[in-house]
Protein backbone atom coordinates (compact mmCIF):
# COMPACT_ATOMS: atom_id res chain seq x y z
CA UNK A 1 0.00 0.00 0.00
CA UNK A 2 1.22 3.49 -0.86
CA UNK A 3 -0.38 6.27 1.17
CA UNK A 4 -1.86 8.88 1.22
CA UNK A 5 -4.48 6.80 -0.55
CA UNK A 6 -6.16 9.87 -2.01
CA UNK A 7 -3.16 10.18 -4.37
CA UNK A 8 -4.48 7.04 -6.09
CA UNK A 9 -1.04 5.41 -6.42
CA UNK A 10 -1.26 1.73 -7.47
CA UNK A 11 2.09 -0.06 -7.00
CA UNK A 12 3.06 -2.79 -9.44
CA UNK A 13 4.74 -5.90 -8.06
CA UNK A 14 7.80 -6.71 -10.17
CA UNK A 15 9.08 -9.70 -8.19
CA UNK A 16 9.27 -10.97 -4.58
CA UNK A 17 11.52 -8.08 -3.60
CA UNK A 18 10.49 -5.22 -5.88
CA UNK A 19 7.53 -2.94 -6.34
CA UNK A 20 7.30 0.00 -8.72
CA UNK A 21 5.11 3.07 -8.74
CA UNK A 22 5.07 6.60 -10.10
CA UNK A 23 4.62 9.70 -7.99
CA UNK A 24 1.95 11.90 -9.59
CA UNK A 25 3.77 15.20 -9.04
CA UNK A 26 6.64 16.84 -7.20
CA UNK A 27 4.10 18.24 -4.72
CA UNK A 28 3.05 14.64 -3.91
CA UNK A 29 6.60 13.35 -3.46
CA UNK A 30 6.29 12.28 0.21
CA UNK A 31 4.60 8.92 0.69
CA UNK A 32 4.46 5.98 3.07
CA UNK A 33 5.07 2.53 1.57
CA UNK A 34 3.69 -0.29 3.72
CA UNK A 35 4.34 -3.98 3.11
CA UNK A 36 2.23 -6.98 4.10
CA UNK A 37 -0.09 -4.93 6.29
CA UNK A 38 2.79 -3.80 8.52
CA UNK A 39 2.12 -0.09 8.95
CA UNK A 40 4.47 0.54 11.87
CA UNK A 41 7.64 -0.58 10.04
CA UNK A 42 6.93 1.43 6.93
CA UNK A 43 9.22 3.04 4.38
CA UNK A 44 8.95 6.79 3.86
CA UNK A 45 9.90 7.88 0.38
CA UNK A 46 10.71 11.58 0.02
CA UNK A 47 12.12 13.53 -2.89
CA UNK A 48 13.99 16.81 -3.09
CA UNK A 49 15.47 19.01 -5.74
CA UNK A 50 18.99 20.32 -5.39
CA UNK A 51 19.19 23.66 -3.63
CA UNK A 52 19.57 26.51 -6.11
CA UNK A 53 20.42 28.90 -3.25
CA UNK A 54 23.21 26.84 -1.72
CA UNK A 55 25.75 29.20 -0.09
CA UNK A 56 29.47 28.97 -0.61
CA UNK A 57 31.13 26.89 2.08
CA UNK A 58 33.37 29.81 3.08
CA UNK A 59 30.71 32.52 2.89
CA UNK A 60 30.62 34.93 5.87
CA UNK A 61 28.26 33.76 8.60
CA UNK A 62 27.94 30.22 7.14
CA UNK A 63 28.72 27.03 9.05
CA UNK A 64 28.98 24.47 6.25
CA UNK A 65 28.93 20.68 6.65
CA UNK A 66 29.68 18.67 3.53
CA UNK A 67 29.18 14.96 2.78
CA UNK A 68 30.29 12.64 5.58
CA UNK A 69 29.72 12.39 9.33
CA UNK A 70 30.31 15.33 11.66
CA UNK A 71 30.17 15.03 15.46
CA UNK A 72 29.87 18.52 16.97
CA UNK A 73 28.02 18.21 20.29
CA UNK A 74 26.17 21.31 21.50
CA UNK A 75 26.45 24.37 19.26
CA UNK A 76 25.47 27.93 20.11
CA UNK A 77 24.10 30.02 17.24
CA UNK A 78 23.89 33.82 17.33
CA UNK A 79 22.64 36.59 15.07
CA UNK A 80 22.81 36.35 11.28
CA UNK A 81 24.19 32.81 11.04
CA UNK A 82 23.41 30.03 8.55
CA UNK A 83 23.99 26.35 9.30
CA UNK A 84 24.09 24.44 6.02
CA UNK A 85 24.07 20.62 6.05
CA UNK A 86 24.59 19.47 2.48
CA UNK A 87 23.49 16.34 0.61
CA UNK A 88 25.26 13.31 2.07
CA UNK A 89 26.10 14.98 5.39
CA UNK A 90 25.07 13.58 8.77
CA UNK A 91 25.48 16.08 11.61
CA UNK A 92 25.49 14.82 15.21
CA UNK A 93 24.69 18.00 17.14
CA UNK A 94 22.17 19.89 19.21
CA UNK A 95 21.63 23.64 19.10
CA UNK A 96 20.99 26.59 21.38
CA UNK A 97 19.85 29.52 19.22
CA UNK A 98 19.59 32.96 20.80
CA UNK A 99 20.05 35.21 17.77
CA UNK A 100 17.83 36.71 15.11
CA UNK A 101 18.02 36.02 11.36
CA UNK A 102 19.16 32.42 11.73
CA UNK A 103 18.75 29.83 8.97
CA UNK A 104 19.22 26.05 8.92
CA UNK A 105 19.20 24.57 5.43
CA UNK A 106 20.53 21.88 3.11
CA UNK A 107 19.37 18.36 2.27
CA UNK A 108 21.37 16.51 4.89
CA UNK A 109 20.51 14.92 8.23
CA UNK A 110 20.73 16.35 11.75
CA UNK A 111 20.47 13.67 14.42
CA UNK A 112 20.41 13.47 18.20
CA UNK A 113 21.53 9.84 18.13
CA UNK A 114 24.71 10.51 20.12
CA UNK A 115 23.04 12.72 22.73
CA UNK A 116 22.22 11.13 26.07
CA UNK A 117 18.74 9.56 26.12
CA UNK A 118 17.13 8.88 29.46
CA UNK A 119 13.81 9.06 31.27
CA UNK A 120 11.08 6.94 32.79
CA UNK A 121 7.75 5.52 31.70
CA UNK A 122 6.15 9.00 31.72
CA UNK A 123 8.61 11.39 30.09
CA UNK A 124 11.96 11.63 28.40
CA UNK A 125 14.44 13.79 30.25
CA UNK A 126 17.07 14.42 27.58
CA UNK A 127 18.02 17.80 26.15
CA UNK A 128 16.01 19.13 23.24
CA UNK A 129 17.59 18.99 19.80
CA UNK A 130 16.86 22.68 19.08
CA UNK A 131 16.32 25.17 21.89
CA UNK A 132 15.44 28.42 20.13
CA UNK A 133 14.57 31.56 22.04
CA UNK A 134 15.86 34.83 23.42
CA UNK A 135 18.74 34.90 25.87
CA UNK A 136 18.19 38.08 27.86
CA UNK A 137 15.99 39.52 25.11
CA UNK A 138 12.24 40.06 24.81
CA UNK A 139 12.07 38.46 21.38
CA UNK A 140 14.18 37.17 18.57
CA UNK A 141 13.18 37.46 14.92
CA UNK A 142 13.33 35.41 11.73
CA UNK A 143 14.14 31.76 12.36
CA UNK A 144 14.14 29.56 9.24
CA UNK A 145 14.55 25.80 8.73
CA UNK A 146 14.22 24.21 5.30
CA UNK A 147 14.81 20.96 3.41
CA UNK A 148 16.60 19.08 6.22
CA UNK A 149 15.82 15.73 7.87
CA UNK A 150 15.82 15.34 11.68
CA UNK A 151 15.90 12.05 13.56
CA UNK A 152 16.17 10.71 17.09
CA UNK A 153 15.89 13.71 19.39
CA UNK A 154 16.15 12.66 23.07
CA UNK A 155 13.18 14.92 23.93
CA UNK A 156 11.44 17.79 22.12
CA UNK A 157 12.95 18.37 18.70
CA UNK A 158 12.19 22.08 18.18
CA UNK A 159 11.38 24.17 21.24
CA UNK A 160 10.67 27.61 19.77
CA UNK A 161 9.89 30.29 22.33
CA UNK A 162 9.13 34.01 21.89
CA UNK A 163 10.02 34.35 18.22
CA UNK A 164 8.48 36.63 15.61
CA UNK A 165 8.86 35.24 12.12
CA UNK A 166 9.23 31.44 11.98
CA UNK A 167 9.39 29.49 8.72
CA UNK A 168 9.81 25.70 8.77
CA UNK A 169 9.43 24.31 5.27
CA UNK A 170 9.97 20.96 3.57
CA UNK A 171 11.57 19.16 6.49
CA UNK A 172 11.29 15.49 7.41
CA UNK A 173 11.31 14.25 10.98
CA UNK A 174 11.19 10.90 12.75
CA UNK A 175 11.27 11.03 16.53
CA UNK A 176 10.55 8.03 18.75
CA UNK A 177 10.79 8.71 22.47
CA UNK A 178 8.42 9.53 25.33
CA UNK A 179 7.81 13.30 25.38
CA UNK A 180 9.29 13.43 21.89
CA UNK A 181 7.50 16.46 20.44
CA UNK A 182 8.23 17.65 16.93
CA UNK A 183 7.63 21.41 16.61
CA UNK A 184 6.57 23.39 19.69
CA UNK A 185 5.57 27.00 18.96
CA UNK A 186 5.51 28.67 22.37
CA UNK A 187 4.32 32.30 22.41
CA UNK A 188 5.47 32.65 18.79
CA UNK A 189 3.99 34.98 16.20
CA UNK A 190 3.90 35.00 12.40
CA UNK A 191 4.87 31.35 11.95
CA UNK A 192 4.61 29.07 8.90
CA UNK A 193 5.02 25.28 8.98
CA UNK A 194 4.76 24.06 5.39
CA UNK A 195 5.23 20.91 3.33
CA UNK A 196 6.71 18.87 6.20
CA UNK A 197 6.63 15.13 6.90
CA UNK A 198 6.48 14.57 10.65
CA UNK A 199 6.33 11.26 12.49
CA UNK A 200 6.57 11.70 16.26
CA UNK A 201 5.77 9.68 19.35
CA UNK A 202 4.45 12.78 21.11
CA UNK A 203 2.82 15.88 19.55
CA UNK A 204 3.98 16.58 15.99
CA UNK A 205 3.07 20.29 15.94
CA UNK A 206 1.78 22.08 19.03
CA UNK A 207 0.88 25.71 19.76
CA UNK A 208 1.35 26.74 23.37
CA UNK A 209 1.25 29.65 25.78
CA UNK A 210 3.57 28.98 28.70
CA UNK A 211 7.19 29.78 29.62
CA UNK A 212 6.14 33.02 31.32
CA UNK A 213 2.94 33.59 29.34
CA UNK A 214 4.24 36.91 28.06
CA UNK A 215 2.94 36.95 24.48
CA UNK A 216 0.19 35.56 22.31
CA UNK A 217 0.84 32.56 20.09
CA UNK A 218 -0.71 34.07 16.98
CA UNK A 219 -0.78 34.27 13.20
CA UNK A 220 0.25 30.65 12.67
CA UNK A 221 -0.23 28.77 9.39
CA UNK A 222 0.24 25.01 8.97
CA UNK A 223 0.10 24.20 5.27
CA UNK A 224 0.36 20.97 3.31
CA UNK A 225 1.99 18.76 5.95
CA UNK A 226 1.98 14.97 6.21
CA UNK A 227 1.31 13.99 9.84
CA UNK A 228 1.94 10.60 11.48
CA UNK A 229 1.24 10.54 15.19
CA UNK A 230 2.18 7.42 17.14
CA UNK A 231 0.52 8.09 20.49
CA UNK A 232 -0.25 11.70 21.45
CA UNK A 233 -1.51 14.44 19.10
CA UNK A 234 -0.70 15.15 15.49
CA UNK A 235 -1.50 18.85 15.21
CA UNK A 236 -2.72 20.35 18.47
CA UNK A 237 -3.68 23.84 19.54
CA UNK A 238 -2.66 23.62 23.18
CA UNK A 239 -2.68 21.75 25.40
CA UNK A 240 -0.87 24.42 27.43
CA UNK A 241 -3.17 27.41 26.83
CA UNK A 242 -1.89 29.96 29.32
CA UNK A 243 -3.27 30.97 32.69
CA UNK A 244 -5.45 34.06 33.01
CA UNK A 245 -4.27 34.60 36.60
CA UNK A 246 -0.71 35.06 35.33
CA UNK A 247 -1.14 36.83 31.97
CA UNK A 248 -3.90 37.20 29.33
CA UNK A 249 -1.79 35.87 26.44
CA UNK A 250 -3.90 33.86 23.95
CA UNK A 251 -3.66 31.40 21.10
CA UNK A 252 -5.33 33.05 18.12
CA UNK A 253 -5.47 33.48 14.35
CA UNK A 254 -4.52 29.96 13.29
CA UNK A 255 -5.00 28.46 9.82
CA UNK A 256 -4.46 24.70 9.36
CA UNK A 257 -5.05 23.60 5.78
CA UNK A 258 -4.29 21.05 3.06
CA UNK A 259 -2.72 18.57 5.49
CA UNK A 260 -2.94 14.76 5.45
CA UNK A 261 -3.10 12.72 8.66
CA UNK A 262 -1.70 9.23 8.06
CA UNK A 263 -1.86 7.73 11.53
CA UNK A 264 -2.96 8.08 15.13
CA UNK A 265 -2.88 5.27 17.66
CA UNK A 266 -4.72 5.05 20.96
CA UNK A 267 -3.30 4.64 24.44
CA UNK A 268 -3.78 2.00 27.08
CA UNK A 269 -5.13 4.69 29.40
CA UNK A 270 -7.94 5.47 26.97
CA UNK A 271 -6.99 9.17 26.86
CA UNK A 272 -9.08 10.27 23.89
CA UNK A 273 -8.08 13.91 24.41
CA UNK A 274 -5.22 12.73 22.24
CA UNK A 275 -6.12 12.80 18.56
CA UNK A 276 -4.73 13.27 15.07
CA UNK A 277 -6.10 16.85 15.20
CA UNK A 278 -6.90 18.42 18.54
CA UNK A 279 -7.85 21.72 20.10
CA UNK A 280 -7.04 21.02 23.72
CA UNK A 281 -7.48 23.98 26.07
CA UNK A 282 -6.14 23.57 29.55
CA UNK A 283 -4.45 26.01 31.86
CA UNK A 284 -0.75 26.14 32.42
CA UNK A 285 0.75 25.43 34.84
CA UNK A 286 -1.53 22.64 35.97
CA UNK A 287 -0.74 22.99 39.68
CA UNK A 288 -1.77 26.65 40.09
CA UNK A 289 -5.21 28.27 40.36
CA UNK A 290 -6.60 30.03 37.32
CA UNK A 291 -8.10 29.30 33.93
CA UNK A 292 -6.84 28.82 30.39
CA UNK A 293 -6.82 31.95 28.28
CA UNK A 294 -8.78 32.38 25.08
CA UNK A 295 -8.36 30.32 21.92
CA UNK A 296 -9.93 32.16 19.00
CA UNK A 297 -10.19 32.45 15.23
CA UNK A 298 -9.04 28.95 14.33
CA UNK A 299 -9.72 27.55 10.87
CA UNK A 300 -9.12 23.91 9.94
CA UNK A 301 -9.82 23.37 6.23
CA UNK A 302 -9.20 21.00 3.35
CA UNK A 303 -7.89 18.17 5.52
CA UNK A 304 -7.71 14.44 4.73
CA UNK A 305 -7.56 11.72 7.39
CA UNK A 306 -6.35 8.44 5.92
CA UNK A 307 -7.71 5.41 7.75
CA UNK A 308 -5.92 5.64 11.10
CA UNK A 309 -5.60 2.73 13.52
CA UNK A 310 -8.79 1.30 14.97
CA UNK A 311 -8.01 2.52 18.51
CA UNK A 312 -7.03 6.02 17.35
CA UNK A 313 -8.99 9.28 17.34
CA UNK A 314 -9.47 11.63 14.41
CA UNK A 315 -10.61 15.01 15.82
CA UNK A 316 -11.12 16.09 19.43
CA UNK A 317 -12.00 19.53 20.82
CA UNK A 318 -11.75 19.64 24.62
CA UNK A 319 -11.74 22.20 27.42
CA UNK A 320 -10.32 21.53 30.88
CA UNK A 321 -12.83 20.91 33.71
CA UNK A 322 -12.75 22.33 37.26
CA UNK A 323 -10.94 25.59 36.54
CA UNK A 324 -11.23 28.62 38.81
CA UNK A 325 -13.15 30.40 36.03
CA UNK A 326 -14.55 29.27 32.71
CA UNK A 327 -12.38 29.30 29.60
CA UNK A 328 -13.56 30.40 26.17
CA UNK A 329 -13.04 29.44 22.57
CA UNK A 330 -14.34 31.73 19.83
CA UNK A 331 -14.84 31.41 16.08
CA UNK A 332 -13.75 27.82 15.46
CA UNK A 333 -14.22 26.59 11.86
CA UNK A 334 -13.86 23.11 10.36
CA UNK A 335 -14.36 23.16 6.59
CA UNK A 336 -13.90 20.50 3.90
CA UNK A 337 -12.84 17.70 6.23
CA UNK A 338 -12.64 14.23 4.63
CA UNK A 339 -12.21 11.14 6.80
CA UNK A 340 -11.44 7.73 5.32
CA UNK A 341 -12.54 5.55 8.23
CA UNK A 342 -12.18 2.11 6.65
CA UNK A 343 -10.79 0.74 9.94
CA UNK A 344 -13.95 1.94 11.75
CA UNK A 345 -12.29 3.41 14.83
CA UNK A 346 -13.79 2.56 18.20
CA UNK A 347 -13.62 6.22 19.33
CA UNK A 348 -15.96 8.89 17.93
CA UNK A 349 -14.68 10.40 14.68
CA UNK A 350 -15.24 14.00 15.81
CA UNK A 351 -15.96 14.88 19.44
CA UNK A 352 -16.38 18.20 21.26
CA UNK A 353 -16.49 18.45 25.10
CA UNK A 354 -16.61 21.83 26.90
CA UNK A 355 -16.63 20.76 30.61
CA UNK A 356 -18.35 23.84 32.14
CA UNK A 357 -16.55 26.14 29.71
CA UNK A 358 -17.83 27.80 26.53
CA UNK A 359 -17.37 27.74 22.76
CA UNK A 360 -18.79 30.88 21.17
CA UNK A 361 -19.27 30.24 17.50
CA UNK A 362 -18.33 26.92 15.86
CA UNK A 363 -18.93 25.86 12.24
CA UNK A 364 -18.58 22.38 10.75
CA UNK A 365 -19.05 22.54 6.97
CA UNK A 366 -18.67 19.79 4.38
CA UNK A 367 -17.51 17.11 6.82
CA UNK A 368 -17.57 13.62 5.28
CA UNK A 369 -16.85 10.22 6.80
CA UNK A 370 -16.15 7.40 4.35
CA UNK A 371 -17.97 9.30 1.63
CA UNK A 372 -21.05 10.21 3.70
CA UNK A 373 -21.65 13.86 4.51
CA UNK A 374 -22.43 14.60 8.15
CA UNK A 375 -25.26 17.12 8.49
CA UNK A 376 -26.18 16.77 12.16
CA UNK A 377 -24.91 15.63 15.52
CA UNK A 378 -24.79 11.86 15.89
CA UNK A 379 -22.34 8.98 16.07
CA UNK A 380 -19.73 10.72 13.90
CA UNK A 381 -20.09 14.20 15.44
CA UNK A 382 -20.70 14.28 19.19
CA UNK A 383 -20.96 17.67 20.92
CA UNK A 384 -21.32 17.90 24.69
CA UNK A 385 -21.56 21.12 26.71
CA UNK A 386 -21.92 24.84 26.10
CA UNK A 387 -21.63 25.62 22.39
CA UNK A 388 -23.26 28.82 21.16
CA UNK A 389 -24.08 29.20 17.48
CA UNK A 390 -23.10 25.69 16.36
CA UNK A 391 -23.60 25.41 12.61
CA UNK A 392 -23.37 22.10 10.75
CA UNK A 393 -23.63 22.51 6.98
Amino acid sequence: VVRPTNLGIQPKRIDDHTVEFTLPSFESRKVSVEFDGNRQENLFVVGNRKDADKPAADAPGVLYFGPGEHEMGEMEIGDNQTVYVDFGAVLYANFVVSGSNVRFAGNGIITGKKMKHWGNTQYACGDVLFEVGPAGKEYIENFTVENLTFIDSPSWTFMLSHISGVRIENINMINWILNGDGIDLVCCQNALVKDCLLRCYDDCVTLKVNHGNRYDCSNVEIDGCLIWEDIARGIVIGPEAGNGYIHPARICNVDIHDCVFLEHRGTSEGDNVRAALSICQWKHPMDKAGHATEISDVTCRDLYFDNISKDGTYIFVWQMPDQTESSYMRNIVFENIEVNNSNKTTNPVFQVVTNQNHILGMTVENFTVSGEKVLSEGKDLICTGNISDLQIK
